[in-house]
């Protein structure tokens, strides 16, 4: 039976804050501080990790389709990435949202992103074919250590404090203790894990290079969440094809099932939103801090596999998955080293 896709959303990151004067919050990045107001990221995380837990847990119970003739996995991600692209276009069409002309600059910027946040969808499905649920946030969890150091060296943070440094290493190695409790581990290997450490390297280029677009083209967040979609949707929509996953799309919606029906419009309205709160969350922290919020998450999302899901870790891997979640928890985000060199510099008086 043809399994549905999933997208971790290809969006998925994790904990920190920052604090400044307060004002009043804006829907554009070019107006945003780089330190926001600590109720404008916290709401900011809040939003992100429910949409982040809720529709992992969708596309979990959409790649495990009930009725007789699926949607193809392609065909589902395809949905989803139309529904959110042209829900955007609709906002700014009702003055909810403000969307500017495409240009060069930011077809080429986003394009690249897209081809990234691409691959880290059909890789997260794979992933979740391939293993379950707890496995594929292990690997989620290991990303904050390499994207720290892509901070570091792209843009402009200051390497992690000790406490910090430790909070990442703590976290990779809860995963890495994880894994061994797996059986899946034992049959296939590393060759078991492929789709995973594929993903892996995508969301850590994604997360980088997407803080990296909110600082050099300042967007707002729907517009940025547009761009990616809308870029997005002829690489998933050719992949789809390539793969044949678009063959009986009619036939197959004709006759889904009102559960799947249901189950596909909700993933595909908390797939748009989690765009928003991601692209929204991203203007506010890190990159690291950024990645982290998707891991810390995640936790939720193992209580409802464990709770709903024939699949998931036995009580030492759950375990070694709650000790990756609270090491990371202990993070706390790098200053930018221009900042921590215009606090150090004494005063200069004319």
């Amino acid at each position: 039976m043809a399994k549905k896709v999933v997208d971790e959303l290809a969006y998925s990151r994790c904990p920190r804050h920052e604090s400044v004067i307060p004002q009043a919050p804006s829907p554009s990045h070019a107006s945003r501080t780089v330190d926001a107001p600590r109720k404008q990221v916290l709401f900011a995380v809040a939003f992100y990790c429910l949409c982040s837990s809720t529709l992992l847990f969708l596309n979990k119970l959409a790649v495990n389709g009930q009725s007789a003739t699926p949607l193809a996995p392609g065909a589902v991600v395809v949905v989803q990435i139309a529904f959110a692209t042209a829900a955007c276009k609709a906002l700014a069409v009702l003055d909810l949202a403000q969307i500017g002309q495409l240009t060069k600059p930011k077809v080429q910027g986003f394009g690249l992103y897209a081809i990234a946040f691409v691959g880290s969808i059909y890789a997260s499905v794979m992933a979740l074919r391939k293993s379950n649920v707890e496995t594929f946030i292990v690997f989620r969890a290991s990303t904050p250590l390499a994207v720290a150091a892509l901070d570091t060296l792209f843009m402009g943070r200051s390497a992690p404090s000790a406490k910090s440094l430790a909070s990442l290493i703590a976290t990779a190695v809860a995963a890495s203790a994880y894994v061994a409790t797996d059986a899946q581990f034992y049959v296939e290997g590393f060759a078991g894990y492929s789709w995973c450490f594929l993903y892996f390297a995508l969301i850590c280029f994604e997360m980088t290079f997407g803080k990296h677009l909110t600082s050099a083209l300042r967007l707002g967040v729907w517009e940025s969440v547009w761009l990616t979609n809308l870029l997005a949707l002829p690489l998933l929509f050719a992949l789809a094809y390539a793969r044949g996953d678009l063959e009986g799309f009619a036939s197959s919606c004709l006759a889904m099932s009102p559960g799947d029906a249901v189950i596909l419009a909700v993933s595909s309205v908390v797939a748009t939103l989690i765009g928003y709160a991601g692209w929204l969350c991203r203007g506010l922290v890190s990159a690291t801090s950024y990645t982290l919020i998707g891991v810390a998450n995640k936790l939720g999302t193992v209580l409802l596999a464990i709770a709903f899901l024939d699949k998931h870790a036995s009580p030492l891997g759950v375990l070694a998955l709650v000790c990756c979640i609270a090491a990371s928890s202990q993070y706390q985000q790098s200053p930018l080293r221009a900042d921590v060199a215009k606090s150090s510099s004494p005063d200069v008086e004319g």
